[in-house]
């Protein structure tokens, strides 16, 4: 079976693009990777989480754990709509917020903006096109609309021509 990567991956990927494509070259930002690793077997599950562990990963970490400007630090962790983050990221975020940064947990472009916009009130170091800006923010509505119309309309698996033959033998036995 392929490997079909979460909603928050999607996302991870379109918030790094956006970033590389916006963010000033002197502004350290980073994009961790951490929660792709963590497929296969219970073994191999367990080999990468250890593997991370003694390389220095901690539980908790962020997806987004770095976006230093002007000595304040930005901690973004993306999750799908609905979901909370686990105990570990919000033990994370507070150590953050006890050092003097912002943390937040997002689930939209939208809320990603609006956090960089509320970490760094007076100077926002993405500066992206007005009209670029707001096409990628418009993107999770269409993403939203699109789900919704899916939802809303189902499709019927079409009857195989094996089953309809099997619907017709059964009508022709009970006739009179």
């Amino acid at each position: 079976m392929p490997y079909t990567p979460k909603p928050e991956h999607a996302l991870q990927n379109s918030v790094a693009n956006f970033f590389r494509a916006h963010m000033p070259p002197d502004v350290p930002w980073s994009s961790a990777d951490h929660g792709i690793t963590f497929r296969g077997s219970a073994i191999q599950r367990a080999n990468t989480g250890n593997r991370l562990a003694a390389r220095g990963g901690a539980k908790g970490l962020h997806d987004i754990p770095i976006i230093l400007y002007r000595g304040r630090l930005l901690s973004i962790e993306l999750k799908r709509p609905g979901e909370e983050p686990r105990p570990e990221q919000i033990a994370w975020g507070d150590k953050i917020v006890a050092q003097g940064g912002y943390w937040a947990c997002c689930a939209t472009r939208r809320e990603v903006w609006d956090a960089v916009c509320a970490a760094y009130p007076d100077d926002n170091p993405l500066k992206p096109p007005p009209a670029l800006l707001q096409w990628w923010l418009a993107k999770d509505d269409a993403e939203v609309v699109a789900k919704v119309r899916k939802a809303a309309k189902p499709r019927a698996a079409r009857p195989k021509a094996s089953a309809l033959a099997k619907v017709a033998r059964a009508r022709a036995e009970t006739m009179f």
